[in-house]
């Protein structure tokens, strides 16, 4: 069905992809607690945004002590469309689409494209509706949100500016770090996708297609272990065309 191509070929991924483990376990879903973290190599030259460590902070007031438990070592954001768009294996699948004219309903699933790879699990995982907006007029002006008459995700997790094309335009030599147009979707050189703050849909071990994100478990880091799989409910106004 091709709007069910355009819906899933037009789908970007935000990973924080973990590069290794201090203790060189290579399993970032059971890291040890060490004094060091690793550092990625000119990952701030090339990603732009580098998570140097993400800690859990306990406060004891009566000794006055602070301990710090690090949950992830370092790692970066990339764009990972082109781990999962064809040629085969297929790594996103599309069901229950249901189409009714203006609002389209569908579940969508990724599957990790590193099976048995555990030191490539992902973390923070998003599927990200990127579309054109009509809402400015925010502190920083280059914010633009898509509102009424915009195609739109209706039930986001939340709002990300990563991998837009205004600022993270394709880079050929680096196409991991910017905007890429989907294998089948309408390329941005012709529709000029313009919103630069769009809707996501949270991708995770333990979350299933319906569920909040205030129902993931903290202890499971939003982490996305390699070779498993995902599915989550989007719901998309599609506004005056479908065109994202």
């Amino acid at each position: 069905m091709k709007r069910a191509s355009l819906l899933w070929l037009s789908f970007f991924l935000l990973a924080g992809l973990v590069t290794g483990c201090s203790s060189g376990s290579g399993d970032p879903l059971s890291p040890d607690l060490t004094d060091e973290t690793d550092t990625i190599r000119n990952a701030s030259d090339v990603a732009r945004h580098s998570l140097l460590g993400l800690y859990t902070c306990i406060v004891d007031t009566d000794h006055r002590n602070l301990e710090m438990v690090p949950l992830r070592d370092a790692m970066f954001h990339l764009n990972a469309l082109r781990f999962m768009e064809p040629p085969p294996p297929l790594k996103i699948n599309i069901s229950n689409f249901q189409f009714d004219g203006q609002v389209i309903d569908a579940d969508i699933q990724f599957t990790h494209p590193f099976i048995g790879l555990l030191q490539y699990s992902g973390f923070d995982v998003c599927g990200i509706v990127i579309t054109s907006g009509s809402i400015t007029g925010f502190s920083d002006p280059d914010i633009v949100v898509a509102g009424d008459g915009d195609l739109r995700l209706l039930n986001p997790d939340g709002l990300t500016r990563w991998w837009n094309p205004r600022e993270f335009p394709y880079n050929e030599d680096l196409p991991m770090w910017g905007y890429i147009d989907g294998g089948l979707g309408t390329p941005d050189e012709t529709a000029n996708f313009t919103g630069t703050l769009n809707g996501y849909k949270y991708h995770a071990d333990g979350l299933s297609q319906y569920d909040d994100l205030t129902d993931l478990d903290p202890e499971m880091r939003g982490a996305f272990s390699a070779g498993s799989a995902h599915t989550r409910h989007y719901t998309i106004d599609i506004g005056s065309q479908l065109v994202f």
